[in-house]
């Protein structure tokens, strides 16, 4: 039973002959659904002697109605043509429901969107021109094609600059109280929020525009945070949470980020400190509390700062911890599991670098939870 508009599907087919694993489509009614192929490790070990083709893609009821109309659902794996899997599904009572509300609240934000957007390349807000499946500049002849659901303002020279690469994960997470309460009283005066960084979302929401990098089914603006697609002052309020980790410039990033807020305007802004290493797909900068601040400190006043329940000590040390353990193999993993506290703490670092629990970490868990980190570089002669 399906109980969301905007669903996941993922599966990977294995055959002893690789001519097998073609050309591969997914379908949902008369739709065809793009996908991206994904490694499948797993699969390939199960299957040793196979070729694996693993794929990924996703579904928003509320961009194809018509699925919704019977509350059944059928999607079709096909290979070279030929159907391989089918399945049935159903939707739960308050689907197609949800997924009407959440086309209207598209078309909304995408009239918005069109009437606030500017030219992330020159800036120019007047000649930004739809035509032939494509937005135009004409101010500086840049062309944005229009392919997604999402409205593209995302060229491969901005993808380049902010040293972007493709990626499968997948970021997702809740709003907190505090982002709650912003969004309501934004809401109740008619404005925007700008959610920099939005990755899924589990609905959509026609106060709250989600720009990313990545064209999830929530995604409303494809763009990057160093140069935002949108006039000055467009949105009463911006977040942008655990995103400027990710961001190669947060310098620019959070100018832009000012710049496009109304005076008055508020930011909700969360950045890790002690948070291990994670990428999607890149993870540059970590900050200090001085740090977070200084990024902002020209554009805009600190109201308040703190540290959040999301981000409180016993997430890092919970996260530390859990890392490192997943890096050793057994049985170190397990010996670690046994240690207490005390046993952690009543030796000095310095006299542990011989200790097998240390020597064994293997080199990405030395990576992701390094203390510090070297480099020696060389400028070009």
């Amino acid at each position: 039973m399906i109980e969301s508009p905007i669903l996941q599907i993922a599966g990977w087919c294995a055959s002893a002959d690789p001519s097998e694993l073609g050309n591969l489509i997914l379908s949902a009614g008369q739709s065809i659904l793009p996908h991206d192929l994904v490694d499948r490790p797993d699969v390939r070990a199960a299957c040793p002697n196979h070729a694996v083709l693993g794929f990924a893609s996703w579904l928003d009821i509320s961009r194809h109605l018509d699925l919704a109309a019977d509350r059944g659902l059928v999607i079709e794996v096909l290979l070279n043509g030929s159907p391989v899997r089918q399945l049935d599904l159903q939707l739960a009572p308050g689907v197609p429901a949800q997924a009407a509300a959440g086309a209207r609240a598209l078309e909304e934000k995408r009239r918005w969107c069109l009437e606030h957007v500017r030219c992330p390349v020159c800036g120019d807000a007047s000649h930004l021109i739809p035509a032939d499946g494509a937005i135009s500049c004409d101010a500086c002849r840049t062309r944005f094609p229009q392919k997604t659901g999402s409205l593209n303002l995302l060229t491969p020279g901005l993808a380049e600059a902010s040293h972007l690469r493709p990626t499968t994960n997948v970021s997702a997470h809740n709003y907190d109280p505090i982002a709650l309460e912003m969004i309501e009283n934004v809401r109740d005066q008619g404005g925007k929020v700008l959610d920099c960084g939005a990755g899924l979302r589990s609905r959509h929401d026609a106060t709250i525009i989600n720009l990313e990098i990545v064209d999830y089914p929530t995604t409303d603006v494809l763009a990057v945070g160093e140069s935002l697609p949108f006039q000055d002052g467009s949105f009463d309020a911006a977040f942008s949470l655990a995103v400027l980790e990710h961001v190669a410039d947060p310098f620019a990033c959070a100018r832009e980020i000012a710049r496009v807020l109304k005076p008055g305007g508020s930011l909700y802004c969360v950045v890790p400190f002690l948070q291990p290493e994670h990428g999607y797909p890149n993870h540059f900068y970590n900050m200090t509390r001085q740090g977070i601040a200084n990024l902002f400190s020209k554009e805009l006043i600190v109201d308040r700062h703190f540290v959040p329940a999301s981000g409180l000590p016993i997430w890092a040390l919970h996260s530390i911890l859990t890392q490192y353990r997943a890096h050793l193999d057994e049985p170190l993993r397990e010996r670690f599991n046994n240690m207490t506290v005390r046993e952690l703490l009543e030796k000095a670092p310095v006299d542990l670098l011989e200790e097998e629990l240390v020597t064994a970490l293997d080199d990405e868990g030395n990576w992701i939870l390094a203390c510090t980190t070297a480099l020696i570089m060389r400028k070009p002669a």
